[in-house]
């Protein structure tokens, strides 16, 4: 027997093109933070800034299992400045955190573009 979904009235209409967020600093809220794998941590950020953006997600994943995705796991750390005793980390004590990131966009070989959190700051605000 088929699986039958019914799909809303508007479905042709929907735009499935990606809207991109505007390059620069944001301010952030961690909405969520996981580590579905050893090496692997999820965090969805929540734009706080008042604007077109506000209230968009931003995902961000940092892979510890090479230098680089550790140093940028740290600098995101240091940014939500919470404790790591004995070199171990409660990810819900970050849950909720504000701080600031930077997003660049990027364009791939075959027009293809996507925006990447590349920098973390404390919230000065």
């Amino acid at each position: 027997m088929p699986d039958i979904y019914q799909l809303p009235p508007n479905w042709p209409d929907i735009d499935t093109s990606r809207r991109l967020i505007a390059e620069g600093w944001y301010t952030v809220r961690v909405a969520e933070i996981a580590s579905p794998a050893a090496n692997r941590i999820e965090v969805v950020f929540e734009i706080l800034d008042e604007g077109e953006h506000l209230g968009w997600s931003i995902y961000e994943t940092f892979t510890t299992d090479n230098e680089n995705g550790v140093k940028a796991f740290k600098k995101f750390v240091e940014a939500v400045d919470v404790e790591t005793p004995n070199l171990t980390i409660d990810l819900a004590a970050c849950k909720a955190k504000v701080l600031r990131v930077r997003v660049r966009q990027k364009t791939d070989e075959n027009g293809e573009t996507w925006a990447n959190v590349i920098a973390h700051a404390r919230d000065r605000g």
